[in-house]
């Protein structure tokens, strides 16, 4: 009776923490699919926190017929372009979207200029938000992207500036996220 009651309670705290995840993720803005009539929810560093906080974009909605990749393209150039509330870009403003490609497996290639790296003002906090400012933003913006891969100038690159290893393709990192 004792390993049935212990099963049982294993059983209840493994639904509470998955009940608890999407409970956080809806409540971040954060939509499960794609928002074809909604906001999107762009990520940038709120300096009082030292966190991610999301800005809803109203304008930024995927359009009816509209590729994924273009939808994604035009998150990433308004994450380039920065926020308009009082939050901090996580990017340097002269950083190009080269290209964005989606494949057949749920991941998204994000291809950016060297600016992204060159200006980029350096620090283990920083580089980490604008790595996930763009997972982030990706993913909780659409319902079928599983992963991100950020390039520079095309090719793999080993961090963004230093710090965050981007070789392989990233998942989503809620906790920093406030």
């Amino acid at each position: 009776m004792g390993k049935s009651r212990r099963a049982g309670g294993i059983l209840m705290a493994a639904f509470l923490g998955a009940w608890l995840v999407l409970a956080a993720a809806s409540a971040i803005g954060g939509p499960a699919e794609p928002n074809r009539n909604g906001a999107v929810f762009l990520y940038f560093t709120d300096t009082a926190t030292g966190y991610l906080a999301g800005e809803q974009r109203k304008n930024l909605a995927p359009e009816e017929n509209q590729e994924d990749s273009e939808f994604y393209a035009r998150i990433i150039e308004a994450l380039i372009e920065g926020p308009k509330t009082g939050l901090s870009p996580t990017l340097p403003g002269q950083t190009l979207l080269r290209a964005v490609h989606v494949d057949s497996k749920g991941r998204v290639y994000v291809d950016l200029s060297a600016e992204a790296s060159d200006l980029h003002p350096g620090g283990v906090r920083s580089e980490l938000l604008a790595v996930y400012s763009i997972v982030n933003t990706l993913i909780l913006n659409s319902g079928g992207i599983q992963e991100v891969q950020i390039l520079i100038n095309g090719s793999e690159a080993e961090t963004l500036a230093g710090h965050v290893d981007i070789r392989l393709p990233l998942n989503t990192q809620m906790l920093l996220i406030r």
